[in-house]
């Protein structure tokens, strides 16, 4: 493993300078728990789960065959019908809409099957769209098992001594934690889950854009649930930064992350928590040395975030993120058996004192 390692740091692009400082900066951590891991969608996919298109296509396939579910004695509709089906298969092959926007629609159509004859219980209607908008997610995404049951990036994620914030639906983190301290972790199901909240235990899990485990979570995946977090929420920047700051959080460590999203990156932009900003990044095959070199000053200089190549490979991160524990723990050891003059003249002065 040292070998691979070697050849993933010892590029110009990543030059031992810049990963040793990495280390140094992470190991400073330990300490006073100050790290905060944002595990984006990369950490799952390793166990099978679908990107954005794929999960977009399986959930308006999963309505085209569940909207019946919906209907019940008191529903307006009788049955569901084709026309519906049909707008479905559209929607999916050839509406050209944003994924957002596709959720929107399906979103809609929920709603649509879930009306009730009676005109005065909208309550009840309300009700049961909030039971039943998130079918999908829940099945997908918690109660059946990914292809692959381990996941070595998670594994070893939770090495870290940190917060863990993620925008992924799914609880893999949640049974990692489980499979490694025989314990259940501290969960936050969803960003408004941060009121009036105490410094998070370490290893916490805070699922920014809710998890489906019960019903009425923000699930953040339409135009309108997003619009809801980032836009019309204006307090969704200000929990984030309350929180880090009772965490004293120095440090950013973006994992499994494309740094796409500019509403996400947005909410750790305020100068007033002075975080230290990490992204682990693939660099893959057909990007120069010139082009990564220009990426990282992009990100240096824009969003001041350093990038740290893991490797070419997404096989490569796991590799790369349990040789970076050893360096972070190697460091910390390191730095904590050696006693300065100056302590070691204190403790005297304090034994000779007390006798």
């Amino acid at each position: 493993m040292d070998k691979e390692f070697e050849n993933l740091v010892s590029t110009k692009i990543n030059s031992s300078a810049e990963y040793n400082n990495f280390i140094d900066v992470l190991a400073s951590t330990k300490e006073d728990n100050a790290l905060v891991c944002f595990l984006g969608a990369g950490t799952s996919i390793s166990q099978g789960y679908k990107d954005w298109n794929g999960y977009v296509q399986d959930l308006i396939q999963y309505w085209k065959t569940h909207l019946q579910d919906l209907l019940g004695q008191n529903s307006f509709y009788s049955s569901v019908q084709a026309t519906d089906i049909s707008f479905l298969d559209w929607l999916n092959d050839r509406s050209g809409y944003s994924n957002k926007r596709k959720v929107d629609m399906v979103h809609h159509m929920i709603k649509k099957y879930c009306k009730s004859k009676s005109m005065a219980q909208n309550d009840e209607e309300k009700t049961k769209y909030l039971e039943h908008v998130n079918d999908f997610e829940k099945y997908y995404f918690l109660e059946i098992n990914p292809i692959k049951k381990i996941n070595e990036i998670i594994d070893q994620v939770l090495n870290l001594s940190a917060i863990f914030i993620t925008t992924n639906y799914d609880n893999q983190i949640e049974k990692a934690y489980e499979a490694t301290f025989q314990s259940r972790p501290n969960i936050l199901k969803d960003i408004n889950a941060l009121e009036n909240i105490d410094k998070l235990a370490d290893k916490s899990i805070l699922h920014m854009h809710g998890t489906p485990v019960t019903p009425g979570v923000l699930l953040v995946s339409s135009s309108d649930s997003y619009n809801q977090l980032y836009l019309n929420n204006n307090n969704a920047k200000k929990k984030i930064e309350t929180q880090l700051i009772k965490q004293n959080a120095h440090v950013l460590l973006f994992i499994g992350s494309s740094l796409q999203e500019e509403e996400v990156l947005n909410l750790f932009s305020s100068d007033s928590l002075n975080l230290k900003k990490y992204a682990l990044m693939q660099l893959r095959d057909d990007i120069s040395e010139d082009q990564a070199n220009l990426v990282k000053e992009y990100y240096r200089e824009e969003k001041n975030i350093e990038i740290i190549w893991y490797g070419h490979n997404y096989s490569d991160l796991p590799i790369f993120l349990q040789k970076m524990n050893k360096d972070i723990s190697d460091k910390y050891q390191e730095k904590h058996a050696f006693v300065s003059a100056k302590e070691l003249i204190d403790d005297i002065d304090k034994i000779i004192w007390i006798n």
